[in-house]
């Protein structure tokens, strides 16, 4: 399962060889801190959760599995698996410490912000990884997100979809008085 098929099985006919190695714990998709971090594993690296609504929401879905069972690890333990980019909700906007982008994740893609549109999304953070090196392993989409209106609703619109913002989003995100781009349907 883990990247390993029957092909890589080595028999030993020596019994004493078996024996003499250690038995270790069996590495689940879904593992915990004693801090309380969630993690998925998968190709053997970690993804961390980048907030428990986030964990409750997706993780059903990655393990392919409706539990939330998971394993607690030790930090040594799950500082030997190498860190991978974060299990990110589409709609959650992300930053590295160390590069001065902010981008919005959408479809497996981070898309980045102009500073315009950083700007009118009302320059909020949901999380910050580690290092653009991180974040590197997400794929870059091409389209940047756009604040959008119908003339009655209000949208941001990121790789190809739209997404409805309620007036309490709207204040919540400081963008309540941002200029949308208002689009006309034409028969």
């Amino acid at each position: 399962n883990y990247g390993y098929s029957s092909d890589d099985l080595v028999s030993y006919t020596d019994p004493n060889f078996a024996n003499a190695l250690m038995v270790g714990k069996a590495m689940t998709q879904l593992g915990r801190k004693p801090n309380g971090t969630m993690y998925f594993v998968d190709s053997g690296k970690r993804h961390v959760f980048a907030d428990y609504s986030t964990y409750v929401s997706l993780a059903p879905s990655l393990t392919g599995s409706s539990t939330l069972d998971y394993d607690t690890y030790s930090d040594s333990f799950l500082n030997t698996v190498p860190e991978s980019y974060p299990v990110l909700q589409d709609g959650t906007t992300v930053k590295a410490k160390d590069d001065g982008g902010v981008y919005l994740h959408d479809s497996g893609k981070r898309l980045l912000f102009g500073s315009a549109s950083w700007r009118d999304w009302g320059n909020r953070l949901d999380y910050t990884s580690s290092s653009i090196a991180i974040l590197d392993d997400i794929p870059l989409g091409s389209a940047v997100p756009l604040l959008i209106s119908d003339g009655t609703n209000k949208y941001i619109v990121a790789g190809g979809k739209k997404y409805p913002i309620s007036d309490s989003t709207l204040v919540l995100y400081g963008v309540n008085n941002s200029a949308f781009t208002t689009l006309s349907a034409r028969a």
